[in-house]
């Protein structure tokens, strides 16, 4: 098993012949806190922090994104994997009811779940959760207010998301988007959060229920 250590920014890593490589628990010099488990290619790795971050080596971890030699396949994905995603979803309401859609593609696949996705490069998360809607509905999001912020790190992968969530109303009329998502379905709060089974979108459900949404 092999530990990825970071500390603002750095990674420490061990010089193996000239090739940067992550390093094993036994190889590390200084004391460090493990913090989550990412698996990568089939091999487990530890994410952990400290609060050093200087002397030999240490390496800014965008320079292990853009070197083409000298760093292993596993700290350069380790390193992809660290940065945390940034994700949008959004509750859309009507006279007690809420909007569900049915991924087909992704780590969602199969749930019910609210609509949204993925904040893309230079887009704020208002715009990027009106644009999800549009996308996957055909329906225009309106009146967004805040919700809640959420922080997840997925079990099986590792991988870190920072969700907005939001409540809106929308216009327009419902017109599903095959390739986006394979249902989408009105629901009152009750139903919602027996048949959802994304872990966001069922927060930001039980926080719904405990407001006046519900």
């Amino acid at each position: 098993m092999r530990y990825y250590i970071q500390s603002q920014g750095q990674v420490w890593l061990l010089n193996n012949n000239g090739k940067l490589r992550l390093p094993t628990p036994d190889e590390v010099p200084f004391k460090f806190r493990k913090v989550t488990k990412m698996h990568i290619d089939g091999e487990d790795v530890v994410w952990c922090d400290t609060e050093r971050h200087d002397g030999p080596g240490w390496f800014h971890r965008d320079r292990l994104l853009t070197s083409t030699e000298g760093v292993e396949e596993l700290a350069k994905k380790a390193a992809i994997l660290s940065y945390p995603r940034v994700a949008t979803h959004v509750a859309i309401l009507n006279k007690g009811m809420i909007l569900l859609v049915k991924s087909i593609y992704g780590l969602s696949k199969g749930l019910w779940m609210m609509p949204g996705g993925f904040v893309e490069y230079g887009e704020h998360p208002a715009s990027a959760v009106r644009r999800e809607v549009l996308e996957e509905t055909g329906l225009k999001a309106r009146n967004l207010k805040l919700l809640s912020v959420e922080n997840q790190i997925i079990k099986n992968t590792g991988m870190h998301f920072v969700t907005v969530l939001y409540t809106a109303q929308a216009t327009g009329k419902l017109k599903l988007q095959k390739e986006e998502v394979a249902e989408a379905r009105w629901f009152d709060m009750s139903k919602a959060q027996k048949v959802c089974r994304h872990p966001t979108s069922a927060t930001a459900l039980r926080m719904l229920r405990r407001s006046k949404h519900g």
